[in-house]
């Protein structure tokens, strides 16, 4: 009788999880961005803007910074934290250099939108993130929020 409990109770886990996952992406995306938009009402986040693929970000400091923006092919030098909607931090670098194009799509079209020396922050909906794959340290289709510095990019 006791292994049948925990087997109906493993059962219950595995349903519930499931259904979180078997959302389809239209569903998916009205979660995230209902999230998102109470993400920025709660914490007061100004001038944000939406792009056509659900990801919002806002450009908080915007030094006199001459010059392009970086694409997909840039490698970008960048300070960064990111955090989950509750505020837990999963990452953050200080200087770190990668090839944009290998990052996760919401960096892909984020960072495009910052000249060097700007700051700001991206509002990624799970489908521009990890989705049902992400490192160890985030949950499975999380909505992930980064404070970003575009250091330089060449």
């Amino acid at each position: 009788m006791k292994y049948i409990v925990y087997l109906i109770c493993a059962c219950c886990l595995i349903c519930l999880s499931c259904e979180e996952t078997l959302l389809t992406a239209e569903e998916r995306s009205a979660k995230d961005e209902k999230a998102i938009l109470e993400y920025i009402a709660k914490n007061n986040i100004q001038n944000t803007e939406r792009t056509d693929n659900g990801l919002y970000y806002a450009i908080t400091e915007k030094p006199l910074s001459l010059g392009s923006f970086p694409n997909a092919n840039s490698e970008v030098v960048m300070n960064y934290r990111g955090v989950l909607l509750d505020g837990t931090e999963f990452d953050s670098n200080d200087s770190t250099t990668f090839v944009l194009g290998q990052t996760i799509p919401g960096w892909q079209e984020g960072i495009p939108k910052f000249k060097k020396t700007w700051k700001g922050k991206l509002l990624i909906p799970s489908l521009l993130g990890y989705q049902g794959f992400p490192p160890q340290g985030i949950p499975a289709n999380a909505v992930l929020i980064f404070d970003v510095e575009l250091l330089d990019f060449q």
